[in-house]
């Protein structure tokens, strides 16, 4: 997974403490029950992570290999059209 993303914690800290702050203005800080609800979405996020840590990379090879695929598909189209009008350079 570090080779996919490897800011992928960073990135969903910073939204997390966001998410936290809020919470805690919407409940008059109450800083127990924010607490509570973040505990818990943490613990739901890290189960998330860990599923998504299983097939991550095989996902990451499957678009790699569609992306190689469709970049020799262009090149060739590139390469008739020059053949195609090469008589008007």
């Amino acid at each position: 997974m570090t080779e996919t993303n490897p800011n992928i914690l960073e990135e969903t800290k910073v939204g997390f403490f966001i998410l936290a702050g809020a919470l805690l203005v919407v409940f008059g800080g109450n800083y127990q029950f924010t607490a509570s609800i973040t505990m818990g979405l943490g613990i739901i996020g890290g189960l998330m992570w860990l599923l998504v840590a299983i097939w991550i990379q095989k996902d990451a090879n499957r678009v790699s290999e569609i992306l190689k695929q469709r970049g020799i598909e262009l090149n060739q189209k590139k390469e008739e059209k020059k053949k195609k009008y090469s008589f008007y350079l």
